[in-house]
């Protein structure tokens, strides 16, 4: 009993600490995919880290074509952000942990700017692609910018025996005020 009280209490909490942005959906942006490929061979000791520069936003153009007067825009969240693999190949329970971040253009720090989406499931089998989960930052001032710099980063789990052509797709709400 004590056990169901626990995870009842555990969910109820869970559910309504979970805010959700009210503010309308003015549209849907995203930036181009972002190819990479995770080589056969590489270390599960070492951290990656794969750095895209000069990422075009196409925020005005993305804008304009919706109809939207940017003056209007309250703020940018992260969305939705899969790995695919371009050829089909499966990528198992390699990856231990991964992280995108978007920065400002120019910076090119380790865990620059701010961590848009993650992964984090050790051991689990991932298909030939699968989601990110976004995080909660506010990139209104990043992505209506021209161009931003991607950094995506990640452990592995285990030795991969292939190297493995990804694609990296990432997409963003913008909201109303």
């Amino acid at each position: 009993m004590k056990i169901r009280t626990f995870f009842f209490s555990f969910f109820a909490l869970l559910i309504f600490s979970c805010g959700k942005d009210k503010r309308d959906l003015l549209f849907e942006m995203s930036l181009n995919p972002l190819e990479f490929t995770v080589l056969a061979g590489s270390n599960p000791i070492d951290t990656y880290y794969i750095l895209f520069k000069d990422v075009s936003t196409h925020f005005e153009d993305e804008a304009r074509a919706y109809g939207v007067d940017t003056t209007f825009v309250g703020a940018v969240l992260p969305g939705k952000a899969f790995i695919r693999s371009v050829f089909g190949e499966e990528y198992g329970s390699l990856f231990r942990e991964i992280a995108v971040h978007i920065c400002p253009k120019g910076d090119t720090d380790f865990k620059c700017g701010y961590e848009a989406f993650y992964w984090e499931f050790p051991s689990y089998n991932l298909g030939s692609d699968f989601d990110l989960v976004p995080n909660e930052p506010d990139l209104k001032a990043l992505l209506m910018q021209e161009r931003v710099n991607v950094q995506l980063w990640f452990r592995l789990a285990e030795t991969p025996t292939e190297s493995i052509s990804s694609r990296l797709d990432l997409n963003f709400n913008v909201l109303k005020k």
